[in-house]
């Protein structure tokens, strides 16, 4: 086993903790100047305390003794001012695990212990403590209330939260500066803008659109998030759009893999890609991206960081490639590619401004087209949703209904009813819709003819869809969207929708859950 976890190392990429909730840990001298309000100061010793100033520490002893250098402890006293000038706490155990201690001489052992000054002045407001005191007819101790304070003000707070929300008037919930921000944030030129992104956080939860699209509120950073601004999805997109545009511009076909697999001419496209890397590398977005935050500094380890794997990165995109460049099969099986195919729009944005509240808007990755035959790709860089969290359920759509069937994905429907709007329709018929994990190179299809049987019946296996049952899909997404414009346009309530809310689901992993005081969860019975 521990063979096998070890090889598993070399496989796997790991990244630091983000999370700063809690208490932060830090190596002695590292938060000496952080302008913490408490810092404790554990394992406070004679030797770990000590700050030595090692001059010429590359030399042996012999050599350092021959030269008549020593060590000074010259820094050990700042450093423990430092920490004690605010409310800084030391302690030190003298007797440890690994022996005997003896706790630094700059520091005295106080009449009596800190904590229990701080015992006494909590006793105050300690309910429980004064119970029993006066339960075991101490003197001073007084009879307790009925009902201490602390939980008539924790009655009342669900009192408040409980008005709020059953509210006499929605209205009440949004002030009218919430609701300037909100057209400020949402209107452009007289229209609300909705994008996929913007209608997968408002439904079903408002709160989340609010704090991210509205307030822009951020979670706390450390320093490693520096690396984050490389999303290496983005770049992954960005060269792989110059890949494929002077295929569009030049009104070429996509290269075709041979019988073993191989792309014509690897070496050469391996080298456009370091190419593409490079120039990813120094657009402005990404050069932005080097200055840490708000400084101008720019970070020359985190430029060093990613043009050092430029040969490493540019490996990637060939079985990327590969994958998308197999020959097209009618069968449709997970093999088919786009190889010969033409490329219609990388990177593309559309939009649909035919209704007069509100804007569609959307960037598609790829549009490939082979016979008047268009396809639909959306790159992601790992894990692909399914046609379940892409396709509404028919027998739960009511045309006439209010209440919309549940829609888990609406990238693909928009991108769909976008391109039905743009001039490229006029080329051709919509025929696939997928995505494609550019780390598994694979592709999870949506739309698409149905694999057949040797029988000419549709495989139980095979859950896409064709380009007309889909529409469906689009018909839902469409009013989902009008949803989105007029409670937007209307700015009465940002609460979330409970019924569709998941703890489980959608709380747990949000952005958002250390300050989002809506959802509560309780012991059954």
């Amino acid at each position: 086993p521990f063979a096998f976890f070890v090889n598993e190392l070399d496989n796997a990429v790991y990244q630091p903790q983000n999370k700063t909730a809690g208490v932060n840990i830090f190596k002695y001298k590292v938060s000496a100047t952080a302008s913490f309000k408490y810092q404790f100061v554990v394992d406070a010793n004679q030797s770990n305390l000590s700050v030595m100033n090692s001059q010429l520490k590359f030399l042996n002893n012999e050599k350092r003794s021959a030269l008549k250098i020593q060590d000074e402890d010259t820094a050990t006293e700042s450093f423990i001012l430092l920490y004690g000038k605010e409310k800084g706490i030391f302690s030190c155990s003298q007797s440890t695990v690994n022996g005997f201690a003896i706790p630094h001489s700059r520091f005295t052992t106080p009449d009596k212990d800190p904590l229990d000054i701080i015992s006494d002045e909590l006793k105050a407001y300690d309910y429980p403590v004064q119970e029993l005191s006066f339960i075991k007819g101490e003197k001073g101790s007084v009879k307790p209330k009925a009902v201490y304070e602390m939980q008539t003000n924790v009655s009342r707070g669900f009192e408040y939260y409980k008005k709020v929300n059953a509210g006499v008037s929605e209205t009440e919930n949004v002030s009218d500066a919430l609701k300037e921000l909100v057209q400020e944030k949402t209107l452009k030129d007289g229209k609300i803008k909705v994008s996929a992104s913007a209608l997968a956080q408002y439904f079903p939860c408002r709160r989340k659109w609010l704090f991210s699209n509205v307030l822009e509120l951020s979670e706390d950073s450390l320093t490693t998030e520096l690396f984050n601004v490389f999303d290496v999805g983005n770049i992954y997109h960005r060269v792989l759009e110059k890949f494929f545009t002077p295929y569009r511009e030049n009104k070429k076909p996509l290269p075709l893999v041979n019988e073993e697999g191989l792309l014509p001419d690897e070496d050469k496209i391996l080298s456009q890609i370091k190419i593409y890397l490079k120039e990813v590398y120094e657009e402005t977005g990404v050069r932005k991206a080097l200055s840490f935050n708000q400084s101008d500094t720019k970070s020359p380890l985190l430029k060093e960081v990613m043009e050092s794997q430029i040969e490493k990165v540019s490996e990637f995109f060939l079985p990327v490639l590969r994958s998308l460049c197999t020959p097209y099969d009618e069968s449709h099986q997970t093999t088919s590619g786009f190889g010969n195919f033409y490329v219609s729009s990388t990177e593309g944005s559309f939009t649909d401004e035919d209704n007069s509240d509100y804007r569609l808007y959307g960037e598609i990755d790829g549009v490939f087209c082979n016979d008047d035959k268009l396809s639909i790709i959306d790159y992601k860089t790992n894990y692909t949703k399914g046609p379940s969290d892409c396709i509404v359920n028919e027998s739960e759509y009511d045309v006439n209904s209010k209440v919309l069937p549940e829609l888990n994905d609406f990238q693909l429907p928009m991108y769909v009813h976008l391109l039905q709007k743009s001039n490229l329709m006029k080329a051709g018929d919509l025929e696939q819709v997928l995505f494609f994990s550019l780390k598994k190179a694979e592709k999870k299809y949506i739309v698409k003819e149905p694999l057949l049987t040797a029988k000419g019946t549709k495989n139980s296996r095979d859950k896409s869809v064709t380009a007309g049952e889909f529409q469906t899909t689009v018909e839902v997404f469409k009013k989902y969207a009008e949803l989105f414009a007029s409670e937007i346009k209307a700015c009465k309530t940002f609460e979330p929708d409970f019924s569709k809310v998941k703890d489980y689901e959608h709380c747990a992993g949000c952005t958002y859950n250390s300050i989002c005081r809506t959802t509560y969860t309780r012991r059954e019975n």
